[in-house]
């Protein structure tokens, strides 16, 4: 499609998935952690995922991306949002997201979600209807759709246990960009509290937890609404791999289904070789504490105004579950980053067999 610009030029937009020709790479942004993947379009079977190229006269003047779950299409995120800087103030950016949310809109989209530290883009996607949610970032409700939050985050039938995929990246941002349950710590794994937007943790999580042994589970309620996750990270030695943190939310709709989530995490724990599953709450987020107590954890220690809310300080609680009392490491010590090798075993053991002063 053409749009006519405010300096008089026509833009030509184009939006292509994954895989991505090799010309249009260098001008499309991403998380860095996952721009290979992406680009290749290794995820795209379960994160369907677009990027609008603006083009002047042949030249790539703009671009972002729109990330939506490839099963169900409901929710999505807007990221990366770029202008050439030779190309500003001519009303591409704008342009460009008006294209993405007609795209999103015409397949079934409820609610686009974004964020921007700059005053300028924050004006423009207010024009465009996305309102202030969760720090610095921005949720687009479709004008059609009404009362979103209940119908996605509401208690419309029994939810399931199962692993997350890619798919919940923009299913994230629902759960956690929502300001209940009120808790301070979000995700401890990933360091993110009570009024930070979600989105690049869960890119952090799944990626740092797929390289220590860690996992993570959803609750997902009909029509895969995200409304629970769970996860672990497993310690990154040999000496404390059996020891986990843990972190978790609940929808409060779905708070009943909470204990269930915690007993899966636990079983799951234990399966990747975890006897202490440790998580870090602030003191005075008593449901979250509550949760934890029915599902076996115990107060393991207390750290006097461990956490700055903003107003003043309040302590910060470790609980502790241990999940079995024998277990056997779960990987071997010459398998970790900087522990002797095999080979360099044996290498000593046949030098002090063959020179005796190297005993």
């Amino acid at each position: 499609m053409a749009v006519n610009l405010r300096s008089g030029e026509l833009m030509e937009i184009r939006a292509v998935r994954p895989p991505l020709a090799p010309e249009d790479i260098p001008h499309i942004g991403a998380w860095q952690k996952l721009r290979d993947e992406l680009f290749a379009g290794q995820l795209q079977p379960v994160l369907d995922t677009r990027f609008f190229i603006g083009s002047i006269g042949g030249a790539t003047v703009g671009s972002l991306g729109c990330y939506t779950p490839a099963d169900t299409h409901d929710v999505g995120l807007v990221e990366f949002v770029q202008t050439d800087n030779g190309h500003r103030r001519k009303g591409i950016a704008r342009a460009l997201m008006q294209a993405l949310i007609d795209d999103f809109e015409s397949g079934g989209g409820q609610a686009l979600y974004l964020c921007t530290r700059n005053p300028h883009a924050g004006s423009l996607y207010e024009q465009l209807g996305f309102e202030y949610l969760t720090g610095d970032g921005m949720r687009r409700v479709t004008p059609s759709v009404t009362a979103f939050d209940d119908s996605y985050l509401g208690a419309h039938g029994t939810a399931i246990i199962r692993d997350t995929s890619w798919a919940d990246l923009p299913r994230a941002a629902v759960l956690y960009n929502h300001p209940e349950p009120r808790w301070m710590l979000k995700d401890p794994i990933t360091h993110c509290y009570q009024d930070t937007r979600y989105e690049r943790h869960f890119v952090d999580m799944r990626v740092e937890l797929a390289t220590t042994g860690g996992a993570s589970l959803a609750l997902a309620a009909p029509e895969e609404r995200l409304v629970g996750l769970s996860a672990f990270m497993p310690g990154r030695s040999f000496f404390d791999q059996h020891v986990a943190t843990m972190s978790f939310r609940t929808a409060p709709a779905y708070i009943k289904q909470a204990g269930e989530l915690l007993a899966a995490t636990i079983a799951r724990a234990e399966t990747h070789g975890v006897r202490d599953l440790r998580i870090p709450i602030a003191d005075g987020d008593d449901d979250q504490y509550t949760l934890l107590v029915k599902a076996g954890f115990t107060l393991l220690t207390r750290i006097a105004d461990g956490l700055r809310d903003g107003q003043g300080w309040r302590d910060l609680l470790w609980m502790t579950c241990r999940t079995t009392q024998h277990m056997p490491p779960a990987r071997k010590q010459e398998t970790f980053y900087a522990e002797r090798e095999d080979w360099q075993h044996d290498r000593l053991t046949t030098s002090r067999e063959i020179d005796p002063r190297a005993n």
